[in-house]
């Protein structure tokens, strides 16, 4: 006879051992509203990650177009269309990603922040220009950033150059 805490012990093996495995069976268990058989720790666990990632990703697809907006103002003379492309890209998924998960919304200055010194990181390992080639706080507001006529050809420079 399986105690509660067996089978609490057996759900928490299962995760650390088989992650899929666990989350076949819980789906399962909800599906069927097996409560007892629910592994809320995990789960809620779990659900909150998914949260977080979503978040990592505005982040990281922001922190790419920070340093393809660095890289096609600071190094004009190699601008190329994969450039154009990344930065019309980044903007499309971050769009999308906006327009799916709207309460990103009110984390985007946060994550414009964040993204900052990635972008940063990512346009000095991309040009091998030094740190100081780039501004050291951020020239572009997010929703400059996202706009589709800000640096959209190879024409257009940012105000103020």
């Amino acid at each position: 006879m399986n105690t509660g805490w067996q089978s609490q012990h057996r759900r928490a093996r299962s995760y650390e051992g088989d992650f899929h495995a666990w989350t076949v069976e819980q789906a399962a268990a909800l599906k069927a509203r097996q409560w007892d058989r629910l592994d809320i720790e995990n789960l809620a666990e779990e659900i909150a990650s998914l949260g977080r990632a979503e978040r990592r990703e505005l982040e990281s697809r922001l922190a790419v177009l920070i340093a393809h907006l660095l890289k096609w103002q600071f190094q004009n003379e190699r601008r190329s269309n994969s450039w154009q492309a990344t930065i019309d890209e980044q903007r499309d998924q971050i769009a999308g990603l906006l327009t799916e998960q709207p309460s990103l919304q009110p984390y985007l200055d946060a994550a414009f922040a964040k993204a900052w010194r990635s972008g940063v990181r990512l346009a000095v390992r991309d040009t091998n220009l030094p740190y100081g080639h780039f501004p050291a706080d951020c020239p572009y507001a997010p929703a400059e950033a996202l706009s589709l006529e800000f640096f959209s050809d190879a024409s257009t420079e940012p105000d103020g150059d």
